[in-house]
């Protein structure tokens, strides 16, 4: 629980489509993050709802491998 939603580099609420696609303290993780899910045919732009609803294991892994190399818990 935090008692402000906006995220710590100021500029938006930080929501998992936040910390995924924009939040820039994961940039350089979010680089790898997007060229793994490009190489499952996934394309730009992306959003968390699409990944929470197919069934695809293998970019939910993709992006809980993200979560763990920027230390994110979740």
């Amino acid at each position: 629980m935090i008692e402000n939603g906006k995220c710590s580099c100021e500029m938006f609420n930080e929501d998992l489509n936040h910390v995924l696609w924009q939040c820039k303290k994961y940039d350089v993780h979010r680089k790898k993050l997007i060229y793994s899910l490009k190489s499952l045919n996934y394309t730009l732009p992306l959003n968390i709802e699409s990944f929470l609803t197919c069934k695809d294991i293998t970019a939910m892994k993709k992006i809980m491998i993200f979560f763990k190399e920027c230390d994110l818990k979740v």
